[in-house]
């Protein structure tokens, strides 16, 4: 099914279907993040409870004129829902059959591979669940599920938005000396809530918002090593 979203500023199309797992374990479906064990484990017994898949992966791809060219065929159409969702964001939904789907299918095939934009632990989650179900006696003949859910949008029109997060604590540290660390690895000065460019991280601490920027991969690997992380490959 192609599925737009458009919030009155950005609109974007893309298509909700079944991702091969087989690739994904192949690295055709590639991944930029690591994931947590507890985090998959948790979803992979949510997966195995419901018998289902709910969250799914937001995947990208660098844009392609032939799948562009059936999602406007098909979107040209009357859509099978239309609504505006209580946030205010229009949805609209159209399914893919026949000729178009066969010809979407070709499309799909001659990309390279695709990205994972958000949604790493749903499909590590996805991947763990079908080497586990069929081992599990849940009380039902288990079929072994071969692919995930995700959405896939191309990469012209995949808008990434800040994503926010809180801590806590800082462990045998206090949040001062844990930004002075940041400081002294990464460049720093006051901004504003929302980052105004790539690769720049809007921090509020102590009422106020400092603008940490990473100018290059060095300065990342910097600040890991100082934060007593290993740096990713």
């Amino acid at each position: 099914m192609f599925l737009s979203i458009a919030d009155g500023r950005h609109t974007q199309t893309g298509l909700a279907a079944c991702y091969s797992i087989d690739e994904y374990e192949r690295d055709l479906i590639k991944k930029h993040e690591r994931t947590r064990r507890d985090k998959e484990d948790d979803r992979t017994r949510h997966i195995e409870a419901l018998r289902a898949q709910t969250g799914p992966v937001f995947l990208t791809y660098r844009a392609s004129r032939a799948i562009d060219t059936v999602a406007e065929k098909v979107t040209a159409g009357a859509a099978l829902f239309d609504f505006d969702a209580a946030d205010g964001v229009h949805h609209s939904v159209w399914p893919v059959a026949g000729a178009d789907l066969a010809a979407l299918i070709t499309a799909f095939g001659e990309l390279p591979c695709l990205y994972i934009a958000d949604g790493h632990h749903r499909a590590a989650s996805a991947a763990r669940t079908r080497k586990h179900l069929p081992k599990r006696n849940l009380g039902f003949r288990a079929r072994k599920p071969t692919g995930c859910l995700p959405l896939a949008f191309p990469d012209n029109q995949t808008q990434i938005l800040p994503y926010k997060s809180g801590c806590s604590g800082f462990g045998r540290t206090d949040s001062r000396s844990a930004f002075g660390a940041a400081e002294g690895a990464l460049s720093s000065e006051r901004g504003k809530p929302e980052p105004a460019a790539k690769g720049e991280v809007s921090v509020y601490l102590a009422g106020r918002w400092p603008r940490v920027a990473a100018p290059d991969s060095g300065a990342c690997r910097q600040y890991r090593q100082h934060a007593g992380r290993q740096p990713s490959p």
